[in-house]
């Protein structure tokens, strides 16, 4: 939905005083995969506590190469690499609140989820 701004001033309408914009969030401009980020699951979102929960579906589970946790400059903050189940748990209680980006590579795909911790 388009934002307005505008003067008051009538005819300062034709000379670039009155437009539309609309406000884009880039936290929110990371694109997911919808074949793959429907199949795993990050709780709880927004974190309460000191560790979130993912959970993938146990067919993919098996095809997950790397999972990272990364904040908003793209510094990857936490690590899991030997994944043996399809739900384990990150401990988050040492990064500061902000907005993150868990990433699960498949190999040939990526699905990132936004996770944000207050």
């Amino acid at each position: 939905m388009p934002y307005m701004y505008h003067c008051h001033i009538l005819m300062h309408e034709d000379d670039g005083m009155m437009g539309q914009f609309i406000v884009y969030d880039n936290a929110t401009s990371v694109s997911e995969l919808i074949h793959f980020s429907d199949r795993i699951e990050v709780y709880p979102n927004p974190v309460i506590g000191d560790q979130i929960t993912v959970s993938i579906l146990p067919e993919f589970a098996m095809r997950a190469k790397r999972i990272k946790l990364t904040d908003a400059g793209g510094k990857v903050v936490k690590n899991v690499t030997a994944i043996s189940t399809n739900y384990f748990k990150i401990d988050v209680k040492d990064i500061a609140p902000g907005v993150y980006f868990l990433s699960v590579d498949f190999g040939n795909a990526t699905a990132v989820h936004r996770v944000v911790k207050n």
